[in-house]
C-alpha cells in the first residue's frame, strides 16, 4: 500500500514540476534566439508587463506587441525555468505620450528618447532596477509606420540589455550595495523635503534585500529597521526584515515580521506563502497548513501554495489528503507543452 502512495506522490510531483502552468499564463511557444542560448541565468523567472498599446496625439504605437516579443525572444530565455529560485521582473515602458508634433516638423531628421524600465523582485521584495535609454532617429516624412518601425528597434535593444544587467546584479552584488549606499546618503544629505525623500522608504528595503543575498545579515537589518523608522505601514519592510530572521533561524522575529507584514496588507497571499513556509520548515505543520489556507482563499490558482501544501501533507504522512490536494489543484490548472510564461503585469509588487 505504502508503495502506490509513494508511487502516486511521485506522479503527482513529476505533474507539478514537469507539466502544470498556471492557466493565468499566455502561452506561446518560441524558437530560443542564437542571442540567448548560451546564457542562462541559474533563476527561474515571472515577468510583468502591460500589453496595451499607446496612442499618442494621433499616432497608435504597439508598445505592448513590440515589448511581448522581444520578451519572449530576448528575455525569458536567457533563465533557467527549471531552477527553484526564483525572481519576479517587471517591465514598463516610457516612451513619450507626445509624439504628434513629429508629424507636424518639416525638419529632415528627428530625435526622441525612449525609456523601458526594470525592476527585479527577490521573494517577492524589490532587489534593484534600471531604466534604458535608446535613443529613437526618424528622418522625414515621419509617419505612423516609420515611427512603430524605429519603435520597435529601439524596444527590443532595450530588452536584449536586461539579462545582462540582471546576471551582474547576482555575479557582483557588492557593485548594486554599493551603488545603493551611495545613492540614499545622498538623499539623506542634500534632500531635506520629507516627500521628496519619501523614496529612501524604497532605497532601503531594497539596501536591505541586496545585503540579504550577500548574508551581510546585520547591516540588512539595520536597513530594514532604517525603512520602519521612515514608514511603520510599509509592509514590505517587515517582509525583508523576516526573510532575514528566517534565514538565520531566528524563527520567533520572522514570524513576527510575518505577521506584521500580513495586518498591513491582508489582501496579499504572499506574506500568507512566507510565513507558511516558515512554519513548515520548523515542522509546526498545523499552522503552516492554515495559513496556506488562507494564501488559498486569497488566490486559488497559485501554484506555489498547492505545492507546499501537498509538501506539507507528505511530511506529515498523509498521502489521502495530499493526493487530494493535487486533484484539487489540477482543477485551477492546466497542462501544456513547450511554451513561455508571460504575466500582464496586474498586482501591486512591493514598493512600486
Amino acid at each position: 500500500m505504502k508503495l502506490i502512495k509513494s508511487l502516486i506522490i511521485f506522479s503527482i510531483f513529476f505533474i507539478f514540476t514537469f507539466l502544470i502552468i498556471p492557466n493565468t499564463y499566455t502561452q506561446v511557444s518560441i524558437e530560443q534566439s542564437k542571442d540567448t542560448q548560451s546564457m542562462k541565468i541559474p533563476y527561474s523567472v515571472q515577468i510583468y508587463f502591460s500589453d496595451e498599446n499607446v496612442v499618442t496625439k494621433g499616432i497608435k504605437i504597439s508598445i505592448g506587441k513590440y515589448l511581448k516579443n522581444a520578451i519572449v525572444k530576448y528575455l525569458y530565455p536567457a533563465f533557467d525555468q527549471n531552477s527553484k529560485k526564483r525572481i519576479a521582473i517587471e517591465i514598463k515602458d516610457n516612451t513619450p505620450k507626445d509624439l504628434g508634433w513629429l508629424k507636424k516638423s518639416s525638419k529632415e531628421k528627428e530625435t526622441f528618447n525612449l525609456y523601458v524600465c526594470w525592476s527585479m523582485y527577490l521573494d517577492d521584495v524589490f532587489l534593484y532596477g534600471k531604466c534604458i535609454e535608446e535613443p529613437c532617429e526618424v528622418s522625414y516624412p515621419f509617419n505612423d509606420e516609420k515611427i512603430n518601425t524605429i519603435v520597435e528597434s529601439n524596444i527590443t535593444e532595450a530588452v536584449k540589455k536586461i539579462p545582462n544587467k540582471v546576471a551582474q546584479v547576482f555575479l557582483n552584488p557588492e557593485k548594486a550595495i554599493l551603488e545603493t549606499n551611495r545613492w540614499i546618503e545622498w538623499r539623506v544629505k542634500y534632500i531635506e523635503d520629507p516627500g521628496l525623500r519619501s523614496d529612501l522608504i524604497i532605497d532601503y528595503i531594497k539596501f536591505a534585500n541586496l545585503l540579504r543575498l550577500v548574508k551581510k545579515y546585520d547591516e540588512a537589518i539595520a536597513a530594514g529597521k532604517s525603512a520602519i523608522a521612515l514608514n511603520p505601514n510599509e509592509p514590505a519592510a517587515y517582509t525583508v526584515l523576516g526573510l532575514i530572521y528566517q534565514e538565520q533561524k531566528k524563527y520567533k522575529e520572522a514570524e513576527e515580521n510575518f505577521k506584521k507584514a500580513i495586518a498591513l496588507d491582508p489582501g496579499s497571499k504572499h506574506n500568507y506563502l512566507k510565513l507558511a513556509n516558515l512554519y513548515y520548515e520548523k515542522e509546526a505543520y498545523n499552522e503552516a497548513i492554515n495559513a496556506l489556507t488562507k494564501a488559498i482563499e486569497l488566490y486559488p490558482s497559485y501554484i506555489e501554495t498547492d505545492y507546499l501544501l501537498i509538501n506539507i501533507y507528505i511530511a506529515m504522512g498523509q498521502f489521502d489528503k495530499a493526493i487530494e490536494s493535487a486533484n484539487e489543484a489540477i482543477k485551477y490548472n492546466t497542462i501544456t507543452g513547450v511554451g513561455i510564461k508571460i504575466k500582464k503585469r496586474r498586482r501591486r509588487l512591493p514598493c512600486c
